[in-house]
């Protein structure tokens, strides 16, 4: 299995992939020779039960125990399906503790999917890398097998899976991937999407030798570092060589917020900045996280650490880069849902934002108003001053100055809480919308 492990915790969905590794890993039980179990998670968004007694079921018949766990999803910024995951994982962590190893039923087409789906996002080595074969306490038996051997050998071996609903949706970005890219992509250039899973592994490979150079560069430029807090020397970040800054970025980041991402590449820009200027100061906001530049020092700190109210002082704008759940630099949770507005007409008062899902571009922007902001209000033509539509709406004067505005790229879409824009309106053939609302 590639780990020193003294137990084998496989889990298993229902679905065909896990399935199949729960049948695999039991058909090689004498083997592997550990004590093995099956779990499976419960996150509470949908109904699982039919789920959970089929796994039982079929754990019974190959006489492993089974048990299921439920996982309190809590939201945080990114999409509903990105903390879903990280519930999951947390959860299968804590099982496995020091001594275990938990099987993941990932398949060749997760592999190129994740790379696809971090490329069109931005990402680095690291992103291109895709999931790792074995990464403790994780698993991955299945990684270089495509899903239609899968289901060809859950035929053959005569088992039942079951099937997420959710799966057949648009409502998240890996399925959109799935049902209307990827097959495009291959019929124009057919075995695209298995070089894409190739480029993976040579990303793995090509990054363990980078990570040498990062190992060093780190060492020689951390001035200080505790939990949640990590301190450079920005000139002697500037001696190691350019094509490494971004490596240290990210590994940096992932210790300061303890997350296993990589940054965007907005963010690396924008840290790469901080360190090219001359003034000296300055700072940037990082998902979760500020970076601040103080003469020749950069200090990057989790927003845990640094807490709500520092982090408002500092912060005049954060990035949205699809539906999901932010929490935004001044402390306040917004959430972009993608939902169907099929048969019902949205909200159109000044608490939400609804936009024709096909119309939109992210990422948006969202800061405060400034002088000068025009804004092309809903049921008007023309343009208007941001700072008049204050006065129109009588926002007193002590509260003009903490007025937010979502922006799509030079679009403002909501002066939030107060109007919306005239830009991407629900119409009679909307089908799909995002629903924006500040908490």
């Amino acid at each position: 299995m590639g780990l020193h492990a003294r137990k084998l915790i496989i889990a298993c969905s229902g679905g065909p992939d896990s399935m199949a590794l729960v049948y695999v890993l039991a058909a090689l039980k004498p083997e592997i020779g550990l004590p093995m179990s099956v779990v499976t998670i419960d996150h509470g968004l949908r109904d699982v039960s039919d789920e959970l007694a089929l796994v039982c079921r079929i754990c019974q018949s190959l006489e492993l125990p089974w048990h299921s766990e439920r996982v309190v999803v809590e939201r945080r910024e990114g999409s509903l399906a990105a903390d879903a995951r990280r519930a999951r994982l947390t959860r299968l962590r804590e099982l496995a503790g020091t001594t275990g190893c938990v099987a993941l039923g990932h398949t060749a087409d997760d592999q190129a999917e994740t790379v696809l789906l971090r490329l069109l996002r931005g990402t680095g080595l690291r992103g291109l890398g895709g999931m790792d074969p074995v990464r403790p306490p994780f698993v991955r038996p299945l990684l270089e097998q495509w899903r239609r051997g899968v289901v060809a050998y859950l035929a053959d071996v005569g088992a039942h899976f079951a099937t997420d609903p959710t799966n057949n949706t648009d409502l998240f970005a890996r399925n959109r991937l799935r049902h209307h890219i990827l097959p495009v992509v291959d019929m124009w250039f057919p075995g695209s999407v298995q070089r894409v899973a190739a480029l993976s592994r040579r990303a793995r490979s090509d990054r363990r030798l980078i990570e040498r150079f990062v190992d060093h560069a780190v060492k020689e430029c951390t001035v200080d570092s505790q939990p949640g807090r990590w301190e450079m020397d920005v000139v002697r970040l500037r001696q190691q060589p350019a094509e490494v800054w971004p490596h240290v970025f990210g590994r940096i980041y992932r210790r300061v917020t303890r997350r296993h991402g990589d940054l965007y590449e907005e963010h690396v820009t924008a840290l790469t900045d901080l360190v090219l200027r001359v003034s000296g100061d300055g700072q940037a906001d990082l998902p979760a996280a500020v970076a601040q530049r103080n003469h020749e020092r950069l200090t990057i700190t989790s927003v845990g650490v640094l807490g709500p109210r520092a982090v408002q002082k500092m912060s005049t704008s954060d990035l949205i880069v699809g539906p999901g759940c932010f929490r935004l630099s001044n402390g306040k949770l917004l959430t972009v849902d993608q939902v169907s507005v099929t048969g019902r007409p949205p909200f159109r008062d000044a608490t939400e934002l609804w936009v024709d899902a096909a119309r939109v571009m992210f990422p948006w922007t969202v800061r405060t108003w400034r002088t000068g902001d025009r804004m092309t209000l809903f049921g008007m033509t023309g343009t208007k001053k941001v700072s008049d539509i204050l006065i129109d709406n009588k926002i007193p004067r002590q509260n003009r100055a903490d007025v937010l505005i979502i922006e799509e790229q030079s679009l403002l879409l909501w002066l939030v809480g107060v109007r919306r824009s005239a830009h991407h309106p629900i119409v009679g053939t909307t089908t799909s919308a995002y629903k924006v609302r500040l908490y």
